[in-house]
């Protein structure tokens, strides 16, 4: 294994992926956000530049991915409107020539991951009203979105009032969560889809709510307070019919990794979040059989792989040294150690 390429030396690695041949994209070390170097490679130790990628000039490159004849890229184009800026996929042949295909304008964040599978291209990224957004082609030419009105893709928005007291004389908050309104008292908490709110006090004058990542709603008896959780999608993998994206839901400064998944091709879904109270984000999936991998990154930075099986939706995490078994199994290439090294998802 070699960690280090020489010839990215200076560079930014955007991504990279295996089509007619090793093709990895980089970008200048505190250059600007769009350009790109393409490099190609047959064993991924050498590597030949393919020079400064001109088609690429207007993309804000965020991932790529191998089709049956050639590459696709994802990212956000450029310049961006005030409004945000719009997604946009370009393809390639050979990874030199490029050229823009047909996407809806409709996201802020632009195209976050592309996958391949046997049957069409899958995009995620995210729309201007910050929701959870797919995208789908067959020809890697035309995208469509993929019509889903799952509320779990929609931001969150919660609405508390504090009331003085309740008919037992404790201090309560009454807090709305989508169409759901709960009556919490101190000490007790309530499991929603938008995550997991507790309540830390309740005094004369204030009452302290908590969300599970570490967020707080403060509002004083009579008032109310609002919070909106927002899903952020990073990365997606599919197999089938099955698609698993990954990446983070919260507010922007406390998110936690969540987990969006479908067994039907994209007509109905779930969503789950690892260990409520684990701040973090989940940047990569893949899956393999009944096996679904992620990594990502945990509170303080620390390196994450998650593991489960198809048939579940909660996560366990693992820390470095689980990471670290996790990649001896792997380069022994024992199936039963691998999935020995792993966690495994409640």
């Amino acid at each position: 294994y070699q960690g280090v390429i020489p010839e990215f030396e200076g560079q930014v690695l955007v991504d990279m992926v295996a089509g007619p041949q090793l093709l990895a994209l980089t970008r200048s070390i505190g250059g600007e956000p769009h350009g790109v170097t393409g490099w190609v490679s047959s064993d991924g130790v050498s590597w030949t530049s393919l020079g400064h990628l001109d088609d690429l000039a207007n993309l804000s490159v965020m991932s790529l991915a191998a089709t049956k004849d050639g590459y696709v890229a994802g990212g956000a184009g450029t310049p961006c409107e005030e409004s945000g800026c719009a997604p946009a996929i370009y393809r390639s042949r050979d990874g030199i020539a490029w050229e823009p295909t047909d996407v809806p304008t409709l996201a802020a964040g632009g195209v976050t991951d592309i996958t391949a599978t046997a049957e069409s291209l899958l995009a995620v990224g995210q729309t201007l009203e910050m929701e959870v957004a797919i995208w789908r082609s067959t020809d890697g030419q035309r995208w469509t979105r993929v019509a889903e009105d799952e509320p779990l893709f929609h931001p969150t928005h919660v609405l508390v009032h504090v009331h003085d007291i309740d008919m037992r004389g404790e201090p309560y908050a009454e807090v709305q969560i989508g169409s759901e309104t709960h009556r919490l008292v101190v000490g007790s908490e309530v499991h929603t889809d938008a995550g997991t709110m507790r309540v830390n006090h309740v005094g004369p004058t204030t009452v302290g709510l908590e969300w599970a990542d570490g967020s707080a709603v403060d509002a004083a008896p009579g008032d109310g307070g609002t919070q909106t959780m927002i899903g952020s999608p990073i990365s997606i993998a599919a197999q089938g019919p099955r698609i698993v994206i990954t990446g983070d839901i919260g507010v922007s400064r406390h998110p936690v990794p969540a987990v969006w998944y479908s067994a039907d091709s994209g007509q109905t879904w779930s969503r789950s979040l690892a260990d409520p109270w684990h701040q973090g984000s989940l940047t990569n999936v893949f899956i393999r059989g009944e096996h679904i991998v992620a990594t990502g990154s945990g509170n303080g930075a620390a390196p994450l792989v998650w593991h489960s099986k198809w048939d579940t939706s909660a996560v366990e995490a693992a820390g470095i040294g689980s990471v670290l078994a996790f990649v001896d199994a792997l380069n022994s290439r024992d199936v039963n150690a691998v999935a020995a090294a792993m966690p495994t998802w409640r």
